[in-house]
């Protein structure tokens, strides 16, 4: 009897060991962004800082970053890979978000799935509603403020009769925003030519061919165009055309204006939503994330406006 007690006690203390043992196991975190691009890098580093900010700090997560520099095919493998790896993943843009929501269904995983910089969650299938996610995803929304960057163009060029608008053709994100441009621009009296790129290889063509047509080019935030920004730039510049476009980081690398989110706040936005789940919140019940027009920055690109020869007006303010 007394060696049955024994291996019982000592079965109780190994299961109490190795429950605080799973306690302390530190959370495999798997990121995995499509392309080098300045304001996606900056919103993964905010999630990052956001987990940190909400007690999750080294400690206690194990973080793989995974970046598929472009390629369709990459962006798959490493998503099947963190599914398989991680116990709560993130995706970077529309595109990373799917295909980490498509390979966790194809292998029946219920892993939470946290999504950034995604301009319409909703549409692209991610969620049920802004109010509630409906499954094991979530994450935040960069919906830039796309009417009142649209009224900057009024503001800087109040004669201004032609608008164009550049975006790459398969990224669904641009798409919603040159749509919203477009309906902006005409509310304010413009004239607005569409051109869609399908590559990098055509961007100098097409550009070419708008801003002999334009006094002004919008660009959203688009991934092919904002790695090609200095060359975008550079050949609007020599045009001597104003360049609005989606978000800060575009301006710092060319464009000449925007009211846009910050996307390192955004993605700390994100890793707040993911330290909540990880502490037991309900990631179906959860509410799409955003950042007011109040959290928005106006960024103005000076060299980029004395090359076109235009003085940044003094009363432009949020």
């Amino acid at each position: 009897m007394k060696k049955i007690i024994s291996l019982c006690l000592a079965l109780l203390i190994t299961i109490s060991l190795s429950a605080c043992g799973e306690n302390n196991e530190v959370i495999k975190v798997g990121i995995l962004q499509p392309i080098e691009h300045d304001a996606l890098s900056a919103a993964r580093e905010g999630f990052v800082e956001g987990l940190k900010d909400n007690g999750y700090d080294d400690s206690k997560i194990e973080v793989t970053y995974l970046n598929a520099l472009g390629s369709d095919t990459d962006l798959k493998s490493m998503a099947s890979e963190l599914i398989r790896t991680s116990d709560i993943v993130l995706g970077i843009g529309t595109g990373a978000a799917q295909t980490l929501q498509s390979e966790a269904s194809s292998v029946n995983s219920d892993i939470p799935i946290m999504f950034t910089a995604v301009t319409d969650p909703v549409d692209a299938g991610l969620v049920e509603s802004a109010t509630r996610s409906g499954g094991n995803l979530a994450g935040t929304t960069d919906m830039n403020p796309v009417e009142q960057q649209i009224q900057l163009v009024k503001e800087i060029l109040p004669d201004a009769k032609e608008l164009g608008i550049i975006y790459t053709a398969s990224e669904q994100n641009s798409e919603i925003q040159a749509n919203l441009a477009k309906t902006e621009a005409e509310a304010e009296g413009l004239n607005v030519t569409i051109q869609t790129i399908t590559s990098a290889s055509e961007i100098q063509l097409t550009l070419r061919d708008l801003c002999n047509e334009v006094d002004a080019i919008f660009i959203p935030t688009d991934n092919t165009l904002a790695a090609a920004m200095p060359t975008v730039s550079a050949i609007c510049n020599e045009e001597k055309i104003l360049t609005v476009v989606g978000e800060p980081n575009l301006v710092n690398n060319g464009g000449c204006i925007t009211l846009g989110i910050d996307y390192t706040a955004l993605g700390e936005l994100t890793g707040k939503m993911a330290a909540e789940i990880l502490d037991g919140s309900d990631i179906s019940e959860m509410a799409l994330g955003s950042l007011s027009l109040d959290e928005c920055t106006l960024a103005v690109n000076e060299e980029s406006f004395a090359a076109i020869g235009i003085s940044v007006p003094s009363n432009l303010d949020k």
